[in-house]
Parts: C-alpha cells; structure tokens; sequence
C-alpha cells in the first residue's frame, strides 16, 4: 500500500496470502487513526480469498472504520461478492 493523499491509499499488483497479513494491518493503521480509508485499487489484479479475509477482519476490528474500494476491476468485484463480503454488515463500499 502506498499513500496518495490525506485517508487515501493506492495497492496494486497481487494481494495474496503471502502479504495477507501485512495488508491487514495496514489497513488496520489507516482506519485506527483516519476511520475511512479510501483504497485505490486501478492497478490491482488480484485479492485472493486471505487478502478479501484480511480486509474484512480489519475494518470490523476498528469501530466505526469504513473502506471505499474505488477502480477495482470486474475479477476483484466478482469474487468479493461471490465470497459474500457485499453485505451491510461489512463496511466496505465498491464504488466505480
């Protein structure tokens, strides 16, 4: 993860479960001090199953944090809908 602005944070590459762990904990971070992190995914083209885990495990440990996925492509937002992630009870928006 690489900051581009104040809350605003680009990943690119492969989030696998090699960096599952330190993905997590960044974002992690981020929420604990910002509440919302902005994610710019353009240039990502992989979250495996442990990267979308860690995600989620994240935001829910930080009451009230709140991720936007923005520019995530057609792979990243089908296979986090099909693991069941796209539900109000996790805060983590896909936007376009």
């Amino acid at each position: 993860m690489l900051c581009v602005g104040e809350d605003c944070w680009s990943v690119s590459g492969v989030v696998d479960f090699d960096g599952a762990a330190a993905f997590g904990t960044a974002v992690r971070e981020v929420l604990a001090s910002a509440g919302t992190l902005r994610l710019h995914c353009h240039d990502l083209l992989l979250m495996d199953a442990a990267a979308m885990k860690a995600l989620t495990e994240a935001v829910l440990s930080v009451e009230g944090g709140k991720v936007l996925i923005e520019g995530a492509n057609s792979t990243v937002r089908r296979n986090w809908s099909l693991a069941g992630y796209q539900v109000p009870q996790i805060p983590v928006e896909l936007l376009p």
